[in-house]
């Protein structure tokens, strides 16, 4: 039996789209060796479970000064990086990951044929592994060549310029992986058609687009509602202020009184979630996240999904996120900004509306011309659309290549 290497700093039952590359490994006969910092019970897998540096950390004794150790480790690696040419993506890779290559070595069976990187900074590790005639193909779901809101370091707060130093550090340092390693791997895949440009553009390399579609959900219709009836929106997902969650419900806040937002947020970022709420109208609605074999149903009682994630990196310019595909398998509408992946998608279907501008105003306008009409013709384009944008076609992409 063929033998595949999954390598990942994720919770494979928490990322969607690593469990469906599990699954579709073992559907092609291969025996799946995960390793991941958590332990988990993904069916028919050989799991190791490495906790990562900060988990390591986080669970020992004297934890803070061994974290404030490690962030600092990291940052003087990117200053040094700036200095001289020398290669430091595999200190970066240790530092980060945590995994110790022999015991890896160790562990695993002498013999894989193929190895699926799920983050980018478990590349070099890949590499080191000494897997002779190994395929190494790296699954580059996000692609941080820029990102604006690296914060300035110059700052006098010591607590803020440490973590403004190491949001630089990480962003440095990764960036050096994307230059030294992305071209020395077998296959790169990547979620949608503007990372794909991107990376041919900056770094010559002809990525496989390789999209974040869900399994198709046959049972379920779009729900028609009448005119007059309130408009309701939903956003499900991580509360990261990269995302601009703030200005979503800064526009509904303004929006006309039919509009109404529900959120069902994950892993906020602290402190992000009392503010929403702090200045959020009567008209947004804060829900408990629901598991996610509920997450279509649940979805399925609103009108139009929403994401509307301002350019602040090159991956949120060019987002194609699981929820949008979520979204259509609940049969919703779905609103956006104007990223190219997803507007393009929106447009040649039917299926939603996109605002002009990343502008608040050009938002609150896409909002207020909201009616009941619109939203149950788009729907109803949505079955079409779901049949078509749904795992089971898009797994072919990725079948071709293992």
């Amino acid at each position: 039996m063929k033998k595949a290497l999954l390598l990942t700093l994720s919770n494979p039952l928490e990322k969607q789209r690593i469990k469906r590359n599990v699954y579709l490994l073992q559907s092609k006969g291969y025996k799946v060796y995960v390793v991941s910092p958590d332990e988990h019970n993904l069916i028919g897998t050989i799991n190791y479970t490495f906790p990562n540096s900060v988990k390591k950390i986080t669970n020992s004794t004297g934890s803070k000064f061994k974290l404030l150790s490690l962030y600092i480790s990291q940052i003087a690696l990117a200053y040094y990086s700036m200095l001289t040419n020398v290669d430091k993506a595999k200190k970066y890779s240790s530092l980060v990951a945590g995994y110790n290559v022999q015991d890896l070595q160790d562990k695993l069976p002498s013999d894989i044929d193929l190895i699926v990187v799920e983050e980018i900074e478990l590349l070099p590790i890949a590499f080191d592994l000494k897997y002779s005639g190994a395929k190494i193909i790296l699954d580059l779901r996000d692609f941080y060549w820029r990102d604006d809101t690296v914060p300035s370091r110059l700052v006098l707060n010591p607590v803020k310029s440490l973590l403004n130093n190491l949001a630089w550090a990480h962003h440095v340092l990764r960036k050096d992986i994307y230059k030294k390693y992305l071209v020395r791997v077998d296959q790169v895949l990547t979620v949608c058609e503007g990372h794909a440009d991107l990376l041919q553009r900056l770094l010559n390399i002809d990525a496989v687009v390789f999209r974040s579609t869900v399994n198709y959900c046959d049972h379920i219709e779009p729900n028609f509602r009448e005119s007059g009836e309130t408009v309701k929106l939903v956003y499900h997902g991580a509360a990261y202020r990269r995302r601009g969650l703030d200005q979503l419900i800064d526009a509904v806040n303004k929006a006309d009184s039919k509009i109404h937002l529900h959120l069902y947020l994950t892993d906020p970022e602290a402190g992000y979630l009392d503010e929403l709420k702090s200045f959020a109208s009567n008209r947004v609605h804060f829900h408990e996240p629901v598991e996610y074999n509920v997450l279509v149903k649940t979805m399925n009682q609103y009108d139009a999904g929403i994401i509307f994630y301002p350019p602040y990196d090159s991956s949120l310019e060019h987002s194609l996120p699981n929820k949008f595909f979520e979204y259509i398998q609940s049969r919703l509408a779905v609103i956006s900004g104007p990223s190219f992946d997803m507007s393009k998608i929106i447009n040649s279907f039917g299926i939603g509306t996109v605002s002009d501008s990343f502008q608040t105003e050009d938002l609150i306008r896409s909002l207020n011309e909201l009616n009941h009409e619109k939203l149950n013709e788009w729907k109803t384009h949505t079955i079409t659309a779901a049949k078509k944008l749904s795992f089971e076609n898009e797994a072919k992409r990725f079948s071709q290549l293992i």
